[in-house]
């Protein structure tokens, strides 16, 4: 479970940032 939530919470970083950028 934290695995998960772990990879969901990099990828929506890595989406905001990128929309950011």
């Amino acid at each position: 479970m934290n695995a998960a939530i772990f990879r969901f919470f990099f990828y929506f970083s890595t989406c905001f940032q990128e929309a950011s950028a």
